[in-house]
């Protein structure tokens, strides 16, 4: 007679299982239909990786006093060894990133080398299984030399499926507060489709005999996320886990910034931490997605943030390279504000140095990349929203998303590059527009501005700038 089969799983029946049970993936009709497609998978997986599957299955098996485990069932050894992997790769990667730059300068090539800069928004995080849900993507391909071209941006919206349940409202919350991607409340998804364009994209990118995909470059904060977003995708759709190389910006900027001065006039990365943080470029014109650029929220635009990250390092870098900035591909468009804020600091006590600029071009409209869901961002662009404009969370509510600090724009005065619109001012004193109008010249001349004063707000009752009581017949 037979020896009946084991009801206890071993650590590839407790995977298959994960990949039966996974939401938003590919749907299975038996066990063995996604042992099938476990197996592959499986054979692939390092000992590390196979190691979380076989502590759970030892706990189904009864088997827990044979290894130490953390709160989560995770084995100890186990879980350090990952971490130690983690910060070996992750080195690594930085080391490989150094000798790139370098060998591009000795080669002298560096002002052509492409650096491709990523950003991802989000809708909410589950960390339960340790997963994100993402709602917008971009990656720019840009070098010192031709800086921001608009045939060289990936964009994309995103429609990841349904979000877990008890996740909406948080979803919900986050968008209004910040990029306002409406939050999907059916099971379409396009991130199949969207994952294979960005193959394309990045295989267009790829150097010649180089081995894989180039590496991504995205800020300190999300670089977690995106890798983890990326890493799930490639094991559902291609069956890998190591497709996606995402590397710290702070650091390649760093680098980048010493090696273009031949000395190392930033001595931490703390300064290009510094640089990306100031984000001196916010509220450049013209340069956030179609979707975005119907809302009043650009600043979080993920193809207007890629395209601020190339702005900044054009801005600190080219001219140790002898590299004219051209306006709209290095450097923001002409605009007042440039030279309002210019002003500025000269009536300040600063002196700034303005950067070369020739031949100003109109920047081209950066259209969306994959624009078959043209639909999906015009029926969202055309919505009305209600926007909250005061935002009583912190960065610390969302401390996995991470992203810009939150700013208000409607409690501050509009930016200086607006003076020269003085008909938007009808309610102001007779004498505002005048001096609008001076301050704008001013600004155009490098010269000290007249100033405002509170009596060309006679409406503000704001200390001594209160408009007099009429007196009584």
């Amino acid at each position: 007679m037979a020896p009946k089969k084991s009801s206890k799983p071993n650590a590839y029946i407790v995977f298959a299982q994960d990949l039966m049970n996974r939401q938003g993936g590919r749907k299975y009709n038996s066990l063995k239909e996604a042992c099938d497609v476990a197996g592959p998978i499986w054979a692939r997986m390092s000992r590390e990786e196979k190691e979380p599957y076989e502590v759970r299955a030892n706990i189904m098996r009864g088997d827990t006093h044979r290894r130490k485990l953390t709160t989560e069932g995770v084995d100890v050894e186990a879980f350090t060894s990952q971490e130690q992997e983690k910060i070996n790769a992750e080195e690594s990667a930085r080391e490989q990133m150094r000798a790139t730059i370098q060998i591009a300068q000795k080669d002298k090539v560096l002002d052509r080398e492409v650096f491709l800069l990523v950003h991802f928004n989000m809708f909410c995080y589950q960390a339960s299984t340790d997963r994100y849900w993402p709602a917008e993507v971009a990656v720019l391909a840009f070098n010192l030399r031709d800086g921001v071209l608009s045939e060289h941006i990936f964009h994309s919206i995103i429609k990841p499926g349904p979000l877990p349940i008890g996740y909406k409202s948080d979803a919900k919350l986050h968008s209004d507060q910040t990029h306002l991607l409406e939050v999907p409340f059916d099971r379409e998804s396009n991130a199949h489709v969207l994952y294979e364009s960005l193959k394309e994209f990045m295989q267009r990118h790829k150097k010649a005999g180089a081995k894989g995909l180039p590496a991504l470059y995205a800020d300190i904060k999300h670089v977690k996320m995106i890798q983890n977003i990326l890493d799930r995708w490639s094991l559902e759709y291609d069956y890998e886990t190591d497709l996606f190389k995402v590397i710290n910006l702070q650091a390649m900027f760093h680098v980048l910034r010493n090696t273009v001065a031949g000395e190392e006039v930033w001595h931490t990365p703390a300064f290009s931490e510094r640089e990306l943080e100031k984000d001196v470029f916010s509220y450049s014109p013209e340069i956030a997605c179609p979707f975005h650029a119907c809302t009043p929220r650009t600043l979080y635009c993920s193809q207007s943030i890629v395209i601020r990250y190339a702005f900044i390092i054009c801005d600190n870098c080219c001219s140790d390279l002898h590299i004219d900035l051209v306006s709209g591909q290095h450097v923001p468009l002409e605009s007042l504000a440039s030279k309002a804020t210019s002003a500025a600091s000269s009536m300040s006590g600063f002196t700034v140095q303005s950067s070369k600029r020739k031949n100003p071009n109109q920047y081209s409209e950066i259209s969306d990349f994959n624009s078959s869901s043209n639909a999906w961002e015009v029926a969202s662009c055309t919505s009305n929203y209600s926007i909250s404009t005061v935002v009583s969370q912190s960065e610390d509510d969302f401390p996995e998303l991470g992203g810009f600090k939150k700013k208000d724009p409607s409690s501050k005065l509009p930016p200086l590059g607006w003076v020269k619109n003085t008909q938007t001012f009808t309610g102001a004193g007779s004498g505002l527009n005048e001096r609008l109008k001076n301050l704008s010249l001013a600004s155009e001349n490098s010269g000290p501005s007249p100033g405002l004063s509170s009596s060309d707000f006679p409406a503000m009752s704001v200390g001594r700038g209160r408009r007099p009581k009429p007196k009584s017949q």
